[in-house]
C-alpha cells in the first residue's frame, strides 16, 4: 500500500499471476490475531454503554481479491469462470466472515460489511456475473452472522452504480444500505426509496464528489432540507453525506448542512 492524497493505494498485489493451487495455499492473516481486536476492545470498553460500536468488515469480498489478484486480472478470472476465481473469492468471504464472528464475541452491535462494485456510469462486472460468483458467497457471510446473533443489524457499503443488484441486495436480508451514490448513474435517491424503502434502510445524503465542494452554502441547507423531508418520510432513513467528506469543502458548507440537521 501506499498513501496517494487523500487515500491508501494498493501498489502490488501479492495474488498476481499465480495459479489456483498457489492461491489456495497463500497464507492469509490470521483473523484471531490478538492486535486486530485492541482499539475495538478499547472503543468498547471506553463508549460501550452509551454508544454503538460497530466492526467495520469491509471489502468483504470482491475488494480484497482484487488488492490481491489485481482489478484486472481478478476480473479476466471472474469472466472465464476460472478456478483462479473461486478458490480467491471463497478465500476473501471465508476470511471476512471468521472476522465477524469474532467481532460479534469481542461486543460489536452491527456490522458493517460491503464490497465496492460500480463506476460512475455501471457496474465493474455485469449483473449475472455479480449474481454468479458474488452473491452466494454474500448469502453465506450474512447467513453466518445471523446463525451466531440474529437481531445483529447489518449494513452494506458500495460506491458508483449499482442499481441494477439493489433489489439482490436487498433479498439478502441486509438492515442497511450506503451510500446510494447519487452522482454516479441511475442512482437516484427517491425511486430507490420507492421501491425498497419499506424492505431496507437508506443511509445517504448530499452528493461528496461535487456538490458539497461546489454549491452555495444556502443550496446545500435547501438540498439537506429537501433531503430529510423526501427520505425521511415514514422512517428508514439515516441521514448522512454520500461518502467521507472530502478535503477542500468549505467550511460553510459543513455548518450549512448541519444547521438544516438541527432545525
Amino acid at each position: 500500500w501506499k498513501r496517494d492524497g487523500d487515500y491508501n493505494m494498493v501498489i502490488r498485489h501479492p495474488l498476481a499471476g499465480l495459479d489456483a493451487a498457489a492461491i489456495a495455499a497463500y497464507p492469509f492473516p490470521q483473523p484471531q490475531a490478538p492486535q486486530r481486536f485492541a482499539e475495538f476492545d478499547r472503543l468498547k470498553a471506553a463508549y460501550g454503554d452509551t454508544h454503538l460500536v460497530g466492526a467495520d468488515v469491509s471489502g468483504s469480498i470482491f475488494e480484497p481479491a482484487y488488492h490481491l489478484r489485481g482489478m484486472e486480472e481478478l476480473l479476466m478470472d471472474m469472466v472465464c469462470e476460472s478456478e483462479e476465481a473461486e478458490v480467491l473469492l471463497e478465500h476473501t468471504m471465508r476470511f471476512s466472515l471468521e472476522t465477524a464472528l469474532l467481532a460479534i464475541e469481542h461486543g460489536a452491535d452491527w456490522i458493517w460489511l460491503g464490497d465496492d462494485l460500480g463506476s460512475q456510469q455501471n457496474m465493474l462486472m455485469s449483473p449475472d456475473c455479480w449474481r454468479r460468483l458474488i452473491k452466494p458467497r454474500m448469502k453465506t457471510l450474512i447467513d453466518g452472522i445471523r446463525a451466531r446473533r440474529p437481531d445483529i443489524p447489518i449494513a452494506y457499503h458500495s460506491c458508483g452504480s449499482i442499481r441494477q443488484v439493489v433489489g439482490d441486495l436487498v433479498e439478502l436480508g441486509l438492515d442497511l444500505i450506503n451510500p446510494l451514490q447519487e452522482s454516479a448513474r441511475n442512482m437516484n435517491h427517491l425511486e430507490i426509496k420507492a421501491e425498497f424503502g419499506g424492505r431496507i434502510t437508506m443511509m445517504c445524503g448530499p452528493d461528496t464528489q461535487d456538490f458539497l465542494l461546489h454549491a452555495s452554502p444556502q443550496e446545500v441547507y435547501e438540498k439537506t432540507r429537501q433531503l430529510i423531508r423526501d427520505l425521511g418520510r415514514g422512517g428508514g432513513c439515516i441521514f448522512a453525506v454520500s461518502h467521507t467528506i472530502q478535503c477542500g469543502t468549505p467550511k460553510a458548507n459543513i455548518d450549512a448542512m448541519l444547521r438544516a440537521l438541527d432545525e
